[in-house]
């Protein structure tokens, strides 16, 4: 302990040095500000930033925004910041080293719900081969023959006039822009209501056009044309993020839509925003901002894509004014070898105490670092199902469901419940309710069939309740069953949860090695070396496309 004191005190003398630059960054202060911000864009975007500057005046007085037009992309120079289309940016030829993305666009499909074939589109989807007939025989091609189904009417297709709708689509099938002159081009104005009036329909526009802000959905009587990726002739889980918006978003963020047909706006310039008043109005765009985007045609970022901008805009705005890169790095380098060695010298007396004292974990759902079998929590009395889901018939009769402690120390602390409501139907194996961590989220299956008679309305307010009493506060429904005998018989008690437990931390480990290769230094951090343990939490901070595989691979397929 002696030697402990003494390089931490050798160590504290040695970091007076950087502690200034330390201290400045730690307390987030920042410098005076200049004149204001100049921000640029081509004649296309003027509207929209024109919007946002005004705006961002109204609540900024002393910091200005104004705006500039680019008049040439050749030279970026002129202003602090410039916000181009992906199309734009690509032409700028690397002349900006710092760009972030502030805003989408997707050319979409959509079709009518009154087309007599409609059940059969969503689960067949459209393939890019198909579509790239259908232009090639424009006015001529059935639904039949689209579809292999039995429908003679003629298949109408109807583009917006959107040039940027005829050139993404055009890209996507691989056929010149004027090959989709043949067909019905329409003005932005009139493309919902011709659409929503043919039943025959199939139309081609930017999503903006036909989503509706209110219901926060398509424009009445209109859903998402599903293409059918892979070409096999059927909507897989995978491919299958056509259901409403808020899935078509989550999807186009991970990549699940075709990439040609999404276009990024871009914020951009030379080097990354360095003053205060640049940095600050980027955080606005990415926050307050977003709301102005709708308007000229572009849609708002997902939730946790804005977080990680806004982390990433932090982790430049860390970098001390007045100071080079290089040099806050060195001190930045030494303040880490510093923590190391002091992470190094506390690890030893943990490790040393853990020894000779064992702790154990808490009803709350608190592991600290390594998630192990004995640590997961699975009271006596309680019926589990291979869905991670436990029951317990109550003395009236009733059911109380919930979710099991190792599926909450998967996940990390949950941000939202999406729950059914009470008098609901439900089937065991049916979804049931679904998991949210910042925009990602694990659908449940049900493990009893009967009338949800009672929700948990804490769950609405404070979702992390299933994190840290998942048997007591955090259950989730009360159910009536309608045969308790028949589900009983397939859910197993503490002995036999205990033992499958044990296959599913295998699975798990086995689920990581293949997503994440075992060899790259993320599945080190997943998968402990100190005989293999779990970390805890180990999908909180994963990408949104490992989650869609746990659910796929993990959860749906069960053993």
């Amino acid at each position: 302990m002696k030697t402990f004191i003494s390089i931490l005190s050798a160590l504290l003398l040695l970091c007076g040095t950087g502690s200034s630059s330390f201290q400045a960054l730690a307390s987030g202060e920042q410098p005076a500000t200049g004149s204001g911000l100049t921000i640029s864009g081509t004649t296309g975007l003027s509207g929209l930033l024109t919007h946002w500057a005004d705006a961002y005046n109204q609540s900024n007085a002393g910091n200005p925004v104004s705006v500039t037009t680019i008049q040439s992309l050749a030279s970026l120079a002129g202003s602090d910041i410039n916000f181009l289309t992906e199309k734009e940016l690509q032409q700028t030829e690397g002349s900006t080293a710092w760009k972030m993305v502030v805003g989408r666009d997707a050319v979409v499909g959509v079709v009518n719900h009154a087309n007599p074939l409609y059940e059969t589109i969503m689960k067949q989807g459209i393939s890019q081969l198909a579509l790239t007939g259908l232009f090639g025989q424009t006015g001529n091609t059935t639904w039949g023959a689209l579809l292999g189904a039995t429908r003679d009417n003629k298949v109408h297709i109807y583009i917006s006039g959107s040039e940027s709708v005829k050139a993404g689509l055009a890209a996507y099938l691989g056929l010149p822009v004027s090959s989709l002159e043949g067909v019905s081009v329409v003005s932005s104005e009139d493309f919902s209501r011709l659409m929503a009036a043919d039943p025959d329909a199939i139309g081609f526009c930017n999503l903006i056009q036909v989503y509706d802000p209110g219901s926060n959905g398509l424009s009445s009587g209109l859903s998402f044309l599903p293409i059918d990726k892979n070409g096999n002739g059927r909507l897989d889980y995978s491919e299958n993020i056509y259901q409403d918006v808020v899935s078509f978003m989550r999807g186009l963020w991970i990549g699940k839509y075709p990439r040609i047909l999404c276009e990024n706006l871009y914020a951009c310039s030379v080097t990354a925003p360095g003053s205060a008043t640049g940095s600050a109005f980027m955080k606005w765009v990415l926050t307050e901002g977003q709301q102005y985007l709708g308007s000229e045609g572009y849609l708002e970022l997902v939730a946790t894509d804005r977080q990680q901008k806004l982390e990433s805009l932090n982790a430049e705005a860390a970098v001390v004014p007045g100071q080079s890169r290089n040099a806050f790095s060195k001190n930045a380098l030494f303040l880490i070898l510093g923590g190391l060695v002091l992470a190094y010298l506390l690890t030893l007396l943990v490790v040393s105490r853990t020894r000779r004292l064992r702790t154990t974990t808490e009803m709350t759902g608190g592991v600290s670092g390594i998630l192990r079998e004995d640590g997961i929590q699975a009271p006596a009395g309680l019926y589990f199902d291979k869905s991670h889901t436990w029951a317990f018939m109550e003395k009236n009769g009733l059911v109380r469901v919930g979710v099991d402690d190792f599926l909450q120390h998967i996940t990390g602390t949950l941000t939202r419940i999406r729950m059914k409501n009470p008098g609901e139907k439900v089937k065991k194996g049916d979804v049931i309710l679904s998991l949210v961590r910042d925009g990602k989220q694990l659908n449940i299956k049900s493990p009893v069939t009967g009338l949800i008679r009672e929700m948990n309305t804490m769950l609405i307010e404070e979702a992390s309740l299933v994190n840290k009493s998942p048997y007591d506060q955090g259950w989730v429904y009360m159910i009536e069953p309608a045969d308790w005998v028949k589900d009983a018989e397939l859910l197993v008690m503490i002995d036999r949860y205990r033992c499958w437990i044990k296959n599913e931390f295998s699975r798990m480990k086995d689920f990581l090695a293949v997503t994440m290769q075992a060899k790259s230094p993320a599945f080190d951090q997943l998968v402990l070396q100190d005989g293999g343990a779990l970390c805890d939490h180990v999908l909180a901070d994963l990408e949104p496309k490992v989650w869609e595989d746990f659910q796929t691979f993990f959860l749906d397929n069960p053993r």
